[in-house]
């Protein structure tokens, strides 16, 4: 038993008491047991559990079916060859029986890909495009699902892509340091998207003084050992943008990019948790990441609502992570896990992408806009919210006014809990707080998410008569202020590109927010544009 332990110990999910029943067969064959077909193992763990997940009593009940059915098997076989009935086989057919168990086992181990307890997967398939989204990212080690399932919020994931270096072959404009030189020369990248640091005593971050202001400076400083922080390349690179526009269909949030350049041997950033869900992405060269849960001079909460500073490195929990990245690597982890990687390679530069999402998009945010939506729906209807609060009410010691005040706010909450109950109990397109909120959410993310990425020839063809589809995300309609069947529509098409996830200095402002402003009917029989088409 003890034996067995340490084994399910070896392929447990992180983080958690279980294994994934994927991970059987890996297992058994880890411990030097025959391994059935992938069907059998799959029978025998519906047995114990209707979750694709069991903990060590129910994988001990497992090998309780296992042992029965195996011993079943051998029977099966042995009597196979005991032609004769003796109860005896020759030594030629028990070769054979052997010889049939280690290729059937053999098979498996060839099929299997196990996720080990370390968070790491390995996939070899090339890729040539991202338009795919998430799945673009993950590749075949592991499906969407699985992720949201398994890793998303909960853990880290490193997918190792062993000889394909090219995985990311679309992105080589971005992959060197070299490129981003010539790029600033050329003017194309200004230098205030560039953040230039190094971290050489492992804890605390330092920048240059004065900080570059020209590509010259920036090459120079490079050289002598400041990492480079590339703001949002997407503005400049189409295969990002496409990737950029795909992911925020996806997840229905806005993403940002950074590239990130470090100089062989050395460190950009100090230990720090960020307030968003991180995929890395290894362009060039190599990173040693280490992940931690928590640290005792700064506590990490549970998907923190903002970043952390500085953190000492002497206070950090043991690693929960700690992947060697190679060109082609994919690391992901959840907001609030303490994070840094040096360049430990003393040869080559390394090139990574952050690829960066879900930043204040939570509950919470859609709990404080609903507050924000039914208290004004209350301010409307309720005088005594419009009444001023006693004349000595801000004052220190004004205790008096206190309870009452205590008494009128409660009252307050219950009155907006019951609007919010009521449109709970209401159809589905019902107004309501709640839906407004989601509303005004959806604005503003339409209203600065990245365009879509149309070639010309798309956009020749579309005629007044056109039927086109549009994307869930890809639009929003607010309600009119005092107009019961206005309607205000927002899209992404005019948005701009080049304004992404960043402001400009002037005067390079004039297409920020751009978007259409559409009037049209409740029921979307009369449509008016302000302009003379609607993209």
């Amino acid at each position: 038993k003890e034996d067995l332990h340490a084994s399910f110990l070896r392929f447990k999910v992180p983080a958690s008491a279980d294994i994934h029943k994927d991970d059987l067969d890996a297992l058994l064959n880890f411990i030097g047991r025959w391994v059935p077909p992938e069907e059998a193992i799959t029978d025998m763990a519906r047995k114990i559990t209707m979750y694709d997940y069991m903990d060590f009593d129910e994988f001990l009940q497992f090998m309780t079916h296992y042992d029965e059915f195996e011993r079943a098997e051998q029977e099966r076989i042995f009597k196979k060859y005991d032609q004769d009935g003796s109860g005896n086989i020759s030594a030629p057919a028990l070769a054979a029986n052997r010889a049939m168990a280690g290729k059937r086992g053999k098979k498996c181990r060839q099929r299997s890909n196990p996720a080990p307890a370390d968070g790491t997967r390995t996939c070899s398939k090339s890729h040539t495009s991202f338009d795919a989204g998430l799945s673009s990212l993950l590749g075949n080690a592991i499906g969407v699902e699985e992720f949201r399932e398994r890793f998303f919020e909960q853990r880290p994931l490193h997918i190792q892509r062993a000889g394909s270096n090219k995985y990311y072959a679309q992105l080589d404009g971005v992959s060197t340091p070299e490129r981003l030189f010539k790029l600033m020369e050329e003017g194309a990248v200004p230098v205030y998207r560039v953040n230039m640091f190094r971290c050489k005593d492992g804890s605390n971050k330092e920048t240059p003084n004065p900080p570059p202001t020209s590509a010259a400076d920036v090459r120079r400083l490079f050289a002598e050992g400041w990492s480079i922080q590339w703001l949002q390349p997407q503005q400049e690179h189409d295969a990002l943008a496409s990737l950029v526009v795909a992911l925020e269909t996806e997840f229905g949030c806005l993403v940002g990019v950074n590239a990130y350049l470090t100089p062989p041997g050395t460190q950009g950033l100090a230990p720090h948790w960020d307030d968003v869900e991180v995929f890395v992405l290894q362009l060039g060269g190599k990173k040693a990441w280490t992940l931690h849960a928590s640290s005792s001079a700064a506590p990490s909460p549970t998907l923190p609502r903002f970043s952390s500073g500085d953190i000492d490195l002497a206070s950090l929990s043991p690693p929960l992570l700690s992947p060697k990245l190679s060109a082609g690597d994919l690391l992901y982890f959840p907001r609030g896990t303490i994070h840094y990687a040096p360049n430990k390679d003393s040869t080559e530069a390394s090139v990574h992408l952050t690829v960066s999402a879900f930043q204040r998009q939570s509950l919470y945010d859609l709990v404080q806009k609903t507050f924000e939506e039914a208290m004004s729906e209350l301010w409307e209807d309720e005088a005594l919210l419009r009444r001023a609060l006693p004349w000595p009410a801000l004052a220190t010691g004004a205790w008096s006014e206190l309870g009452s005040l205590r008494s009128s706010v409660a009252s307050q909450l219950r009155a907006l809990a019951d609007m919010v109950e009521a449109e709970a109990a209401s159809p589905p397109t019902s107004p309501g707080p709640v839906a407004s909120a989601l509303a005004e959410l959806g604005a503003e993310f339409v209203k600065h998410r990245m365009p879509p990425q149309s070639q010309a020839t798309e956009v020749a063809i579309i005629t007044p008569g056109s039927m086109v589809r549009l994307e869930p995300t890809a639009l929003a309609l607010l309600p009119r202020p005092g107009d019961e069947e206005g309607a205000t529509l927002h899209h992404y098409g005019h948005n701009s590109r080049r304004n992404h996830m960043m402001n400009h200095p002037k005067p390079a402002m004039e297409n920020l927010g751009a978007f259409s402003d559409v009037k049209c009917r409740r029921n979307f029989e009369e449509v008016g544009s302000k302009s003379a088409h609607v993209e």
